[in-house]
Protein backbone atom coordinates (compact mmCIF):
# COMPACT_ATOMS: atom_id res chain seq x y z
CA UNK A 1 0.00 0.00 0.00
CA UNK A 2 1.57 3.16 -1.12
CA UNK A 3 0.34 6.83 -0.22
CA UNK A 4 -1.09 7.41 -3.41
CA UNK A 5 -3.75 4.72 -2.72
CA UNK A 6 -7.10 5.76 -1.65
CA UNK A 7 -8.68 6.04 1.78
CA UNK A 8 -12.30 6.22 2.56
CA UNK A 9 -14.23 10.02 2.50
CA UNK A 10 -13.83 11.92 5.42
CA UNK A 11 -16.85 14.17 4.52
CA UNK A 12 -19.11 14.76 7.38
CA UNK A 13 -21.91 11.66 7.93
CA UNK A 14 -23.55 12.04 11.13
CA UNK A 15 -22.84 9.42 13.49
CA UNK A 16 -25.86 6.77 13.66
CA UNK A 17 -26.54 8.23 17.97
CA UNK A 18 -25.47 11.77 16.37
CA UNK A 19 -28.40 11.92 13.84
CA UNK A 20 -30.83 10.24 16.33
CA UNK A 21 -30.12 12.66 18.92
CA UNK A 22 -30.71 15.60 16.56
CA UNK A 23 -33.63 14.47 15.43
CA UNK A 24 -35.00 13.82 19.01
CA UNK A 25 -34.70 17.78 19.28
CA UNK A 26 -37.54 20.40 18.48
CA UNK A 27 -37.31 21.34 14.63
CA UNK A 28 -37.32 25.26 16.26
CA UNK A 29 -34.93 24.58 18.41
CA UNK A 30 -32.08 25.67 15.75
CA UNK A 31 -29.38 26.65 18.45
CA UNK A 32 -29.27 23.22 20.16
CA UNK A 33 -29.12 21.75 16.73
CA UNK A 34 -25.87 23.78 15.68
CA UNK A 35 -24.81 23.37 19.21
CA UNK A 36 -25.22 19.29 19.60
CA UNK A 37 -24.00 19.26 15.49
CA UNK A 38 -20.62 21.57 16.26
CA UNK A 39 -19.35 18.72 19.76
CA UNK A 40 -18.48 16.40 16.84
CA UNK A 41 -15.33 18.47 15.49
CA UNK A 42 -13.92 15.39 14.16
CA UNK A 43 -15.94 12.51 12.85
CA UNK A 44 -14.08 9.27 13.86
CA UNK A 45 -14.34 7.61 10.18
CA UNK A 46 -10.74 6.09 10.68
CA UNK A 47 -9.73 4.24 13.72
CA UNK A 48 -6.53 6.30 14.70
CA UNK A 49 -3.35 4.30 15.21
CA UNK A 50 -0.71 4.88 17.59
CA UNK A 51 2.78 4.41 16.77
CA UNK A 52 5.51 4.11 19.12
CA UNK A 53 9.36 4.19 17.58
CA UNK A 54 12.81 4.24 19.57
CA UNK A 55 15.29 6.68 19.06
CA UNK A 56 15.40 10.75 17.60
CA UNK A 57 15.70 10.06 13.92
CA UNK A 58 12.63 9.25 12.10
CA UNK A 59 11.41 8.88 8.48
CA UNK A 60 8.22 10.64 7.74
CA UNK A 61 7.22 9.73 3.92
CA UNK A 62 7.02 12.27 1.53
CA UNK A 63 3.53 12.26 0.72
CA UNK A 64 0.79 14.05 2.33
CA UNK A 65 0.00 12.81 5.77
CA UNK A 66 -3.71 13.79 5.36
CA UNK A 67 -4.48 13.17 1.70
CA UNK A 68 -1.79 11.15 0.43
CA UNK A 69 -1.04 13.96 -2.28
CA UNK A 70 2.55 15.47 -3.34
CA UNK A 71 3.69 17.16 -0.53
CA UNK A 72 5.00 20.78 -0.83
CA UNK A 73 4.82 22.05 2.80
CA UNK A 74 5.26 20.77 6.40
CA UNK A 75 3.35 21.07 10.11
CA UNK A 76 5.42 20.63 12.58
CA UNK A 77 5.09 18.11 15.56
CA UNK A 78 7.15 18.79 19.01
CA UNK A 79 7.80 16.74 21.45
CA UNK A 80 10.18 16.06 24.18
CA UNK A 81 12.40 13.66 26.73
CA UNK A 82 14.05 13.41 29.72
CA UNK A 83 17.59 11.94 30.18
CA UNK A 84 18.66 10.21 33.53
CA UNK A 85 19.80 13.69 34.64
CA UNK A 86 15.62 14.62 34.51
CA UNK A 87 16.76 17.10 32.33
CA UNK A 88 13.88 18.00 29.18
CA UNK A 89 14.91 17.95 25.99
CA UNK A 90 12.53 19.08 23.11
CA UNK A 91 12.27 18.19 19.41
CA UNK A 92 10.79 19.02 16.48
CA UNK A 93 9.68 16.55 13.55
CA UNK A 94 8.38 17.91 9.91
CA UNK A 95 5.56 16.11 8.25
CA UNK A 96 4.51 16.92 4.89
CA UNK A 97 1.25 18.15 3.73
CA UNK A 98 0.25 19.54 0.41
CA UNK A 99 -0.60 23.05 0.95
CA UNK A 100 -4.85 22.26 0.98
CA UNK A 101 -4.29 19.77 3.78
CA UNK A 102 -2.19 22.42 5.39
CA UNK A 103 -4.55 25.18 4.43
CA UNK A 104 -7.66 23.35 6.07
CA UNK A 105 -6.09 22.10 9.39
CA UNK A 106 -4.62 26.14 9.81
CA UNK A 107 -8.45 26.84 9.32
CA UNK A 108 -9.29 24.27 11.85
CA UNK A 109 -7.04 25.17 14.17
CA UNK A 110 -7.78 28.52 14.63
CA UNK A 111 -11.56 28.08 14.53
CA UNK A 112 -11.24 25.70 17.50
CA UNK A 113 -8.71 28.85 19.19
CA UNK A 114 -11.33 31.25 18.37
CA UNK A 115 -13.99 28.89 19.97
CA UNK A 116 -11.81 28.03 23.41
CA UNK A 117 -11.39 32.35 23.47
CA UNK A 118 -15.03 33.07 23.13
CA UNK A 119 -16.22 30.58 26.06
CA UNK A 120 -13.51 31.71 27.90
CA UNK A 121 -14.93 35.57 27.23
CA UNK A 122 -18.22 34.52 27.55
CA UNK A 123 -17.84 33.31 31.37
CA UNK A 124 -15.90 36.74 32.00
CA UNK A 125 -18.57 38.59 30.74
CA UNK A 126 -21.41 36.29 32.93
CA UNK A 127 -18.90 37.42 35.89
CA UNK A 128 -19.09 41.05 35.06
CA UNK A 129 -22.50 41.39 34.29
CA UNK A 130 -23.15 39.47 37.57
CA UNK A 131 -20.65 41.95 39.86
CA UNK A 132 -22.24 44.96 38.45
CA UNK A 133 -25.16 43.84 39.89
CA UNK A 134 -27.49 42.63 36.88
CA UNK A 135 -28.19 39.43 38.93
CA UNK A 136 -27.35 35.56 39.11
CA UNK A 137 -29.67 34.62 37.03
CA UNK A 138 -29.67 36.93 34.28
CA UNK A 139 -25.81 36.77 34.42
CA UNK A 140 -26.13 32.60 34.15
CA UNK A 141 -28.61 33.76 31.34
CA UNK A 142 -26.24 36.49 29.09
CA UNK A 143 -22.91 33.82 29.94
CA UNK A 144 -25.16 30.92 28.37
CA UNK A 145 -26.49 32.69 25.36
CA UNK A 146 -22.89 33.54 24.33
CA UNK A 147 -21.24 30.47 24.61
CA UNK A 148 -24.42 28.56 23.03
CA UNK A 149 -24.13 31.57 20.42
CA UNK A 150 -19.86 31.22 19.88
CA UNK A 151 -20.10 27.11 19.79
CA UNK A 152 -22.66 28.00 16.92
CA UNK A 153 -20.81 29.51 15.08
CA UNK A 154 -17.85 27.22 15.17
CA UNK A 155 -19.67 24.69 14.59
CA UNK A 156 -21.21 25.63 11.54
CA UNK A 157 -17.78 27.21 9.89
CA UNK A 158 -16.13 23.65 11.11
CA UNK A 159 -18.93 22.26 9.13
CA UNK A 160 -17.85 24.73 6.42
CA UNK A 161 -14.38 23.78 6.18
CA UNK A 162 -15.35 19.68 6.37
CA UNK A 163 -16.89 20.23 2.77
CA UNK A 164 -14.26 21.63 1.07
CA UNK A 165 -12.24 18.19 2.35
CA UNK A 166 -10.47 16.33 -0.43
CA UNK A 167 -11.96 12.97 -0.97
CA UNK A 168 -8.79 11.41 0.24
CA UNK A 169 -8.77 13.75 3.39
CA UNK A 170 -8.60 11.82 7.03
CA UNK A 171 -10.06 14.76 8.71
CA UNK A 172 -10.15 18.23 9.34
CA UNK A 173 -7.70 18.27 12.15
CA UNK A 174 -3.36 17.13 11.90
CA UNK A 175 -3.25 13.88 10.26
CA UNK A 176 -0.16 13.18 12.16
CA UNK A 177 0.23 14.32 16.29
CA UNK A 178 2.65 13.38 18.87
CA UNK A 179 1.50 11.77 21.90
CA UNK A 180 4.50 11.60 24.42
CA UNK A 181 7.71 10.17 25.21
CA UNK A 182 9.41 7.41 27.97
CA UNK A 183 12.87 7.96 27.76
CA UNK A 184 13.90 7.42 24.15
CA UNK A 185 10.47 5.98 23.18
CA UNK A 186 8.49 8.37 21.13
CA UNK A 187 4.44 7.92 20.54
CA UNK A 188 2.68 9.07 17.58
CA UNK A 189 -1.06 9.38 16.92
CA UNK A 190 -1.59 8.66 13.21
CA UNK A 191 -4.87 9.16 11.55
CA UNK A 192 -4.12 8.14 8.31
CA UNK A 193 -4.28 3.98 7.72
CA UNK A 194 -2.26 4.32 3.97
CA UNK A 195 0.47 6.68 6.28
CA UNK A 196 0.51 4.72 9.26
CA UNK A 197 1.27 2.01 7.39
CA UNK A 198 4.25 3.49 5.08
CA UNK A 199 5.43 5.09 8.52
CA UNK A 200 5.78 1.51 10.19
CA UNK A 201 7.14 0.64 6.76
CA UNK A 202 10.20 3.51 6.88
CA UNK A 203 10.95 2.56 10.50
CA UNK A 204 10.18 -0.87 10.96
CA UNK A 205 13.88 -1.43 12.84
CA UNK A 206 12.43 1.21 15.20
CA UNK A 207 9.47 0.51 16.17
CA UNK A 208 8.31 -0.98 20.03
CA UNK A 209 5.58 -1.78 21.47
CA UNK A 210 3.65 -3.40 18.25
CA UNK A 211 -0.11 -3.17 19.29
CA UNK A 212 -2.01 -6.05 17.34
CA UNK A 213 -2.59 -3.74 14.75
CA UNK A 214 1.03 -2.67 13.62
CA UNK A 215 2.62 -5.88 14.58
CA UNK A 216 -0.42 -7.05 11.43
CA UNK A 217 1.09 -4.72 9.33
CA UNK A 218 4.37 -5.40 10.40
CA UNK A 219 4.46 -9.06 8.80
CA UNK A 220 2.22 -8.19 5.88
CA UNK A 221 5.09 -5.70 4.77
CA UNK A 222 7.60 -5.94 2.62
CA UNK A 223 11.12 -3.71 2.98
CA UNK A 224 13.82 -1.52 1.69
CA UNK A 225 16.71 0.10 2.62
CA UNK A 226 16.17 3.46 0.25
CA UNK A 227 14.80 5.91 2.93
CA UNK A 228 17.03 8.10 5.34
CA UNK A 229 15.99 9.04 8.59
CA UNK A 230 15.85 12.75 8.43
CA UNK A 231 17.63 14.78 10.67
CA UNK A 232 15.54 16.34 13.08
CA UNK A 233 15.40 19.70 14.47
CA UNK A 234 16.58 20.95 18.55
CA UNK A 235 13.47 22.66 19.40
CA UNK A 236 14.89 25.43 21.65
Amino acid sequence: MGCSSAVPSSRYEPKPLLEKGLHSLRSTDVRCRVFVFSLDVEPCQMERMKVSVSGKQFVFPRCCACCGGFPLVTLSVSGSEKNRLSRTKGWLWEVPYCTDCRAHVKRAEVALLGWICGIALAGLAGFGAFALGMGLGPAAILATTLSVTGTSLCGLYLANVRQGLQRDCCGILRAVSYLGSVGVCHSFDIRSPSYATEFIRANHRKIVNASPRVAKILRGLSFGDFQTPRRLIRHR
